[in-house]
């Protein structure tokens, strides 16, 4: 995997409050992890789903720190082309402090030793940086 940046085709879907934005993907309905569900968001106000014991505890944690505003899971969804194909990545949250807004993803540490998730994350940090976004991994 090389390190160039990839050609962009598409824009994130998404709006400028939480509130007025569904997530763009039920993360109850895909794939076969068992520990998905959806978590009581006070801060937000409604619901917020997670497909992870992990992301539900950093959900947690998004609620308990004062500095957080307000937080939204899987708030966009991008496209890029890299390694000459199409590909698609919906970032865990995107957060909203008093200070600034950026995009998560959450992952395992085990999960981030491997060079394939390592190199996704870079790809799927410089398509959110060329459109704008500020980005960041999380592992608990």
């Amino acid at each position: 995997m090389t390190n160039q940046m990839p050609r962009f085709i598409a824009d994130p879907v998404g709006a400028a409050r939480a509130r007025d934005q569904k997530q763009v993907r039920s993360t109850l309905k895909s794939g076969g992890n068992s520990r998905r569900g959806t978590f009581a968001s006070f801060k937000n106000g409604f619901p917020q789903q997670y497909e992870s014991q992990l992301e539900r505890h950093y959900f947690e944690w998004l609620e308990i720190n004062p500095n957080i505003i307000r937080y939204q899971a899987q708030p966009l969804k991008i496209r890029y082309r890299a390694s000459g194909k199409v590909r698609h990545a919906t970032p865990d949250v995107r957060i909203w402090t008093k200070a600034s807004t950026f995009i998560v993803d959450v992952k395992p540490e085990a999960q981030l030793q491997k060079e394939q998730t390592r190199g996704k994350l870079l790809e799927v940090r410089n398509a959110l940086q060329h459109l704008g976004h500020a980005y960041k991994v999380v592992s608990v």
